[in-house]
């Protein structure tokens, strides 16, 4: 989804901060964009189409992802990626229980997937993100 902020076009993404224990799913994306060269390491999600609410394009995203079925619990951060229009917003997000929960990535998108702790979050997200996904078992 594009947004006109005053004169300026942003692009909002909606990423799925999912917790197991004092885990958190992150992926291996498939493809760089050219917004964020050194971005390898992700939270599922992605772009909101038009017509989508925040949530609904979240909850798409994150199942064409990796076939999980999640319920978006609330934000949880939310900022302009340095250098860029891109609006990024964290939610933290639960699995739902009507849906056997087995992840099946898309190999179209993403390459590899972890259930990571918070030094292994440190150690692959380049941005600075890092921190706040690193801290978030220990503040929920």
């Amino acid at each position: 989804m594009t947004q006109r902020n005053g004169s300026e076009l942003f692009q909002v993404l909606v990423l799925a901060a999912i917790l197991d224990g004092n885990k958190v799913l992150i992926i291996r994306r498939a493809k760089n964009a050219p917004e964020t060269p050194d971005l390898h390491w992700s939270l599922p999600g992605g772009e909101v189409e038009a017509g989508q609410s925040l949530e609904e394009g979240l909850t798409r995203e994150v199942e064409e992802e990796t076939g999980l079925h999640v319920a978006a619990q609330g934000l949880l951060h939310a900022r302009i990626i340095p250098h860029t229009n891109i609006l990024a917003l964290y939610y933290r997000c639960s699995l739902r229980s009507d849906h056997t929960q087995s992840i099946r990535v898309n190999t179209e998108d993403v390459t590899e997937f972890e259930w990571a702790t918070g030094p292994q979050v440190l150690s692959r997200f380049t941005s600075d993100v890092a921190e706040p996904l690193a801290n978030l078992p220990r503040r929920l």
